[in-house]
């Protein structure tokens, strides 16, 4: 949520890009996709964190229009 909403406030710009979350021991890493749709009035952004958990590897998927 607290990456969506930088993304939002931001000047967002079409392509890949990725990082990890400070805090929380640096666990959570980010990988964002901004996709321009159709008529160049809508982004398509889609938010995958990532996470090692008990030896395996763990993820969630969002994807907004903005």
């Amino acid at each position: 949520e607290e990456k969506l909403i930088e993304v939002y406030n931001s000047d967002i710009e079409e392509g890949l890009s990725g990082g990890e979350f400070s805090g929380y021991g640096n666990r959570f890493s980010w990988d964002m996709d901004v996709i321009r749709q159709g008529d160049d009035s809508c982004l398509e952004v889609i938010l995958k964190v990532s996470w090692r958990e008990r030896d395996r590897e763990k993820d969630l998927s969002v994807s907004t229009c903005i």
